[in-house]
């Protein structure tokens, strides 16, 4: 764990160095995108149920999978939040434009709200139906990249962005705590159940490509240069 946000820190940094002027979110997106190559490596969600099983944790491993995303997106929201309070000012100029504007249909918790949601429907109705490790790394992506990008265009206000780390560690969360209440499936390292597939990321996997998806799905929907010139006038 030690080496994990270590590496997520350094990678932040050389990150930020090589693209930050391009974008200064840019930095996080490459460490956290890096870190999939650990979170690969780390294996399925089945063999840490079967482990579990054997050592007699049961039920309870759930319980270290949340503290253990706790940690990671802890460390994540940390770093996002440093790059903020840093941005650039064409950004703080975007919040002037939006000061201005006030539109009364966008409010950071209905982003939020959104970027929850649409993650958890996505991952529940589409992905992640089964541990196969790319599968579910994959589907993590996609998925925190649809629901931020869907919060962002019909939700956000300008200073959201700052908070689209909640999405993957949310839902990680809800994961969790559903699978240790109905462990159906525990004991053949395949849990079961209608909201099984928000238990089968791992906690590296949520802060790795599911704070990228939200990254990307953040910065792809930002507003051109153009528009907010618009938006000002």
């Amino acid at each position: 764990m030690i080496a994990i946000l270590l590496l997520l820190a350094v990678s932040t940094l050389i990150g930020n160095l090589l693209v930050g002027r391009r974008w200064f979110l840019g930095g996080l997106f490459v460490a956290t995108a890096a870190l999939a190559a650990i979170a690969i490596r780390g294996g399925p969600t089945s063999q840490v149920l079967l482990r579990a099983t054997s050592s007699g944790s049961g039920r309870n491993i759930f319980l270290v999978l949340l503290i253990e995303l706790l940690i990671l997106i802890g460390a994540v929201a940390a770093l996002w939040n440093w790059l903020w309070l840093r941005q650039p000012a064409p950004v703080q100029r975007l919040k002037k434009i939006d000061e201005v504007s006030k539109d009364e249909g966008r409010s950071t918790g209905a982003a939020i709200l959104a970027q929850i949601g649409t993650t958890c429907i996505i991952l529940l109705m589409a992905l992640a139906e089964t541990g196969v490790k790319k599968q579910v790394l994959t589907s993590v992506f996609l998925a925190s990249m649809a629901g931020t990008a869907i919060a962002q265009s019909f939700f956000a206000r300008a200073d959201t962005g700052r908070w689209y780390w909640i999405g993957p560690a949310a839902t990680g969360v809800i994961g969790y705590i559903l699978a240790f209440m109905q462990p159906a499936g525990l004991e053949i390292g395949h849990v079961s159940g209608f909201f099984a597939a928000l238990s089968r990321p791992l906690p590296l996997d949520y802060a790795s490509l599911g704070c990228a998806g939200a990254l990307l799905g953040y910065w792809a929907n930002l507003p051109v240069e153009e528009e907010l010139e618009e938006k000002s006038e």
